[in-house]
């Protein structure tokens, strides 16, 4: 899921919205939303490429033209092995060219632009088959590609054992993968993780770098401690218009139906304002970080009216930190779980991995595609006041690991009156793309903490459950206008930024992202149906009719895929 938006001016014209498939998926969902109207936006289709550049986390490098030179050496010297290599096209194949692909010998795992796969090469490939495919060139992989500076620093003059996070091809089995690891020396330290084909191997630090050699492996990322993200709100992103009674103009949403996971140092049965509405899973003892956050989102404001939480009739569900994440599934399916809070970190102050996509990441991301109902929120950081070379202070220091996901939706801190908290992480991410995507009110925020208690917090930590509420008031709507109906996790991301007030420069910028969260924006686009949805495959192309009114004064447009 990706986010582009456009802006334009017009008076009474007519458009036609043009999209062309331009990504890697097979198909894809998209929707493009507009606060006031829509305009049109156009988007440049896939080009047939003669010898790809391959961008690697590392640097880029030029494809070689070698397919047949290669599958041929590959089947006169092969040991029996398996090998991982990068396959790069002229044009990408389409879903059933990787069926067909993959009953030959060669297995198609991710996409790396332009036009290339991480594969893994079987002994008894069919050279024949497989060069009827617009095949180019074929490279092996590297160990150093499958991580980052990060853990190979790290790594240098270690003893010992290491804990590091192993993501492996998504066809191994477990006993597979057991067995490799049992050879190697080490021991998986088993978790929740594991069903995704992401597992915490205990290994020699030497022996790392062989680990990585394997076929099966695909990308290995650090384990590290995780830390909270801490450091009159609700009117600044106009939830108090979405709470209000219908009888004073509002909408009277106040979270009915809708349930909130919440992953955070301890849950909010300790006070008074939420406990009632709290299935804990959480088993860390009471501590304020967890409660205040459990506040802003839910609380109802029993003992201090003035501590009401965005969806103070919310469900919410608590677990320990990102134990919530592999909770998705059964959460979803038990308790109607489509919204998670997740104001901690695996990565801070550390130049070196702010902004990795690492397995974290793709972790969140695998489980946006396995469970499109569940919108993840990600609190960005409080480290503002670093400086990360060669950008200027405070950019470019969002953590590495849970952040930088793609599908997910990272949270900037404001003060009260729309300046930028300096302690704010701000993007880019390492690849360039934008985070965070919004920001809210993350300073001053004034909610419960344990034995029925209140206090004034700072931090990203605080505005993102304040994100997290208002997709609850969203979602709430959104329920009552489809007959029920639950809306997908993209359709939600795509309203709430399309209905954010711009701040900062002009436009998406690093620093506010879309902007600041305004929920009566948000609603209105819902109310007038100012969206649309669909899928569309490989090279293909469609077409949709926007009538803009004369006098629009700005017309702005979302595509989210």
């Amino acid at each position: 899921m990706q986010s582009l938006q456009a802006t334009k001016s017009a008076n009474g014209a007519l458009y036609i919205l043009t999209m062309i498939r331009t990504s890697y998926f097979t198909g894809y969902f998209f929707a493009f939303v507009i606060f006031c109207m829509l305009a049109g936006f156009n988007s440049v289709g896939q080009v047939a490429l003669g010898s790809p550049t391959i961008y690697l986390k590392s640097g880029a490098i030029k494809a070689p033209s070698n397919a047949v030179a290669w599958l041929d050496s590959f089947s006169a010297h092969n040991d029996g092995t398996p090998v991982q290599v990068l396959v790069s096209f002229s044009k990408l194949p389409s879903p059933a060219d990787k069926e067909t692909l993959q009953q030959n010998g060669v297995t198609l795992l991710d996409y790396l632009p332009e036009n290339t796969y991480t594969a893994v090469i079987q002994p008894n490939v069919l050279r024949e088959v497989v060069m009827s495919f617009p095949l180019v060139g074929i490279t092996n992989t590297r160990a150093e590609w499958k991580s980052n500076d990060f853990i190979w620093y790290g790594l240098t003059g270690q003893k010992g054992n290491t804990e590091i996070l192993v993501s492996f091809a998504r066809y191994l089995s477990r006993p597979e993968i057991a067995d490799f690891v049992g050879k190697m020396g080490g021991t998986i330290n088993s978790g929740p993780l594991e069903k995704y084909g992401f597992y915490k191997v205990s290994i020699a630090a030497a022996r790392v770098r062989s680990l990585a050699q394997w076929y099966g492996v695909t990308y290995i990322s650090p384990v590290t401690d995780i830390a909270p993200l801490d450091q009159e709100s609700i009117p600044v992103v106009k939830g108090n218009v979405a709470m209000t009674s219908p009888l004073y103009g509002g909408y009277g949403l106040l979270g009915d139906s809708v349930t909130v996971g919440i992953g955070d140092n301890c849950s909010g049965i300790y006070h008074a304002d939420i406990k009632d509405r709290i299935r804990n899973f959480n088993p860390a003892p009471k501590s304020s970080h967890g409660s205040h956050v459990n506040g802003i989102v839910g609380g109802s404001g029993n003992v201090d009216p003035f501590a009401i939480g965005m969806a103070p009739r919310s469900s919410l569900i608590d677990f320990l930190y990102d134990m919530i994440l592999p909770a998705t599934g059964p959460m979803y399916q038990d308790y109607n779980m489509t919204i998670t809070n997740n104001s901690y970190t695996i990565s801070e102050a550390n130049c070196t991995y702010c902004g990795t996509y690492d397995a974290y990441s793709n972790f969140v991301d695998t489980l946006t595609v396995q469970y499109p109902d569940v919108v993840h929120v990600f609190a960005s950081g409080n480290d503002g006041g670093m400086s990360c070379a060669p950008f200027l202070q405070g950019f470019a220091t969002i953590g590495g690991g849970y952040q930088p996901a793609k599908n997910s939706i990272v949270v900037g801190s404001i003060l009260d009156g729309f300046l930028q908290a300096p302690d704010e992480s701000r993007g880019p991410m390492k690849d360039g793309r934008l985070k965070p995507e919004i920001v809210a009110v993350g300073v001053v925020a004034y909610a419960p903490i344990a034995d029925d208690e209140y206090m004034w917090a700072a931090g990203t930590s605080m505005a993102s459950p304040q994100v997290a509420g208002g997709l609850a008031q969203l979602t709430q709507r959104y329920k009552q206008l489809n007959g029920g109906a639950q809306p997908k996790a993209d359709v939600l991301k795509t309203i709430l930024l399309n209905g954010a007030m711009d701040l900062g420069n002009p436009g998406p910028d690093f620093s506010y992202g879309f902007g600041v969260m305004n929920v009566y924006r948000s609603l209105q686009i819902m109310d007038n149906n100012h969206y649309t949805t669909g899928n569309i495959a490989n090279g293909d192309s469609q077409s949709t009719t926007i009538v803009v009114p004369a006098n629009t004064g700005q017309l702005k447009v979302m595509l989210c895929w």
